[in-house]
Order: C-alpha cells, then sequence, then structure tokens
C-alpha cells in the first residue's frame, strides 16, 4: 500500500493532529506500507525547510513505509545533511552513487560528494564520456 507524504509526516512531527491515526494505521499494516521516489523529494524540501535532520527522518520513514531504493533515500539525506546540496541535486547524486555513474552537470556543487562529474561545459567542447577515459574525477 502506497502512502502521501502527510502520513510519513505525521509520523514524523512530535505533534501533529493526525499523528494517531497515522500511527494506527501504520501499526494496522506494518510490513505493506510503501513510499516512493516523490515522497522523498517531498519529504527532503519539507524537512530542509523546517532545519530537521534528514538522515534521521528517512531511516525512521523507512521502518514504517519502506523506500524502493532505501539505500539511494540514505545517500541523499547524508548529501544534504552533511555537503548542503538541495533535495533534487541529492536524489540525483545518490542516482549516481548507487549506480555508479558519471554525471553530466554544471553543478559544481555536486563534486563535495565525490560523484564523476562531466562539467557540462567540457561536453559542449565535445569533451565527454568517451574522451575521459583513464580521467580521474
Amino acid at each position: 500500500m502506497l502512502v502521501d507524504t502527510d502520513f510519513l509526516l505525521a509520523l514524523l512531527k512530535p505533534s501533529d493532529g493526525l499523528k494517531e491515526p497515522a500511527q494506527r494505521l501504520a501499526h494496522e499494516h506494518a510490513g505493506t506500507l510503501r513510499s516512493t521516489e516523490a515522497n522523498l523529494l517531498e519529504l527532503l524540501l519539507v524537512l530542509k525547510s523546517h532545519a530537521l535532520d534528514p538522515i534521521e527522518a528517512v531511516l525512521e520513514v523507512d521502518q514504517d513505509a519502506s523506500f524502493p531504493d532505501r539505500d539511494g533515500a540514505v545517500l541523499a539525506a547524508r548529501n544534504i545533511a552533511m555537503h548542503g546540496l538541495t533535495p533534487f541535486d541529492a536524489v540525483l547524486a545518490a542516482h549516481a552513487e548507487v549506480r555508479g555513474e558519471p554525471l553530466i552537470s554544471s553543478d559544481k556543487a555536486l563534486d563535495r560528494i565525490g560523484v564523476q562529474r562531466i562539467p557540462l561545459r567540457l561536453a559542449s567542447q565535445g569533451i565527454g564520456p568517451r574522451h575521459r577515459a583513464g580521467a580521474g574525477g
């Protein structure tokens, strides 16, 4: 069963008008609740705007409504908490990290986390993944 982000937030927030029904449903449907990447993005945006710990929240949410890619969700949360990435960049970078794939981007913030970034400017000059074989980071 899929859940909406308001359900996840009700479980996370210390005080929420929907906390009691959310806890009851989480208990009744334990092991069958699922989150999506859309939930992850929305949750990370809300957490960032409230200055809440994204790593702790993602781990807690995953216990009640598992993410399809738990490792990616935790990496995305880490990329926000430790490297200050935006939620969207954090999720994209997590995909690159989990898959071990390079990422074409002009965003230098991605360099802070060690993702192999192919600068968009170089790609516009005809220098891309094939031309960078053997090149470090």
